[in-house]
């Protein structure tokens, strides 16, 4: 990839319902996760790092859903799926209903390297370096995603997705979340986008895939988010998705309730967080 001297980084914590009382708490978990973030892309590191360590922020948040604050499933138990991509050789990382894990992003990130991209069930979990419950004791209901697209100095574009699930689904039950071109996708030389909402519909419409091609065709950020949630019309439901061209620019938007989203771009030291009402739509 050409050099670069700027970066830029966006992600979300989800779209989803947030009562007055946890306002406060997804601002701060936003804040510590962009700032994970930040730290790497302005030290010169790959934007895969930075992506990995504010998904693991919030995985370890139970504000959000995804790592500690997973929802229950139908039978009581916690599944969860993750993913990361890295947009300069398009390699893929995923693993779903994952249990007993405390940062399934970090299984994902391992699996980068294989010839694998996607991995179930305990044969996931068996590649995590640490084992934990993954319940916390806040988890609130939701079916709601967390995810992070960032450019490094490099020019190298990456994007990490994690997810506790939907509560109460059924077990076994899999959303957009670990599909590439439904939940997410990268590539370097176009962008990034991460979604997040109902992953029915979401996979239904390849929301993720929609984005990227828009981008390649030279649509702006903001005109490609809300260009593929228009799609969601056919199917129902509501999602976000937040997406970022190969030169940095970003996107968001939303259907439904309210959405959690943070930004930095640098050589600015300035971090941006806020949560977005139903009527509210920024670029």
């Amino acid at each position: 990839m050409r050099e670069r001297t700027g970066w830029s980084v966006i992600l979300h914590g989800g779209c989803k319902p947030i009562g007055r009382d946890q306002m406060e708490p997804n601002r701060a978990g936003l804040s510590a996760a962009l700032s994970a973030a930040v730290g790497w892309l302005e030290s010169g590191g790959s934007a895969l790092d930075a992506v990995e360590s504010a998904v693991m922020r919030m995985e370890d948040d139970p504000t959000f859903n995804a790592g500690q604050g997973s929802v229950r499933r139908a039978d009581g138990s916690v599944e969860m799926d993750a993913a990361i991509m890295d947009g300069t050789d398009l390699s893929i990382g995923a693993v779903c209903v994952v249990r007993d894990v405390r940062n399934p992003v970090r299984i994902a990130r391992e699996l980068l390297d294989a010839r694998e991209t996607l991995i179930a069930g305990e044969n996931a979990a068996q590649l995590a370096p640490t084992r934990s419950p993954a319940v916390g004791p806040t988890a609130l209901a939701g079916g709601d995603t967390v995810g992070c697209v960032a450019l490094d100095t490099a020019g190298r574009i990456a994007v990490a997705v994690s997810t506790g699930g939907l509560t109460h689904a059924r077990p076994g039950r899999i959303g957009d979340t670990p599909l590439p071109g439904c939940g997410f996708y990268a590539d370097s030389f176009v962008g990034g986008v991460a979604a997040t909402g109902v992953g029915e519909s979401i996979s239904r419409t390849l929301l993720a895939a929609r984005t990227i091609v828009a981008l390649e065709a030279s649509q702006p950020p903001q005109a490609a988010v809300e260009a593929a949630l228009l799609h969601l019309a056919r199917v129902g439901g509501d999602a976000g998705l937040i997406a970022m061209d190969r030169t940095g620019q970003i996107g968001w938007s939303h259907t439904g309730d309210q959405f959690a989203v943070g930004w930095a771009r640098g050589p600015s030291p300035i971090l941006h967080v806020e949560i977005a009402g139903v009527e509210d739509t920024h670029g």
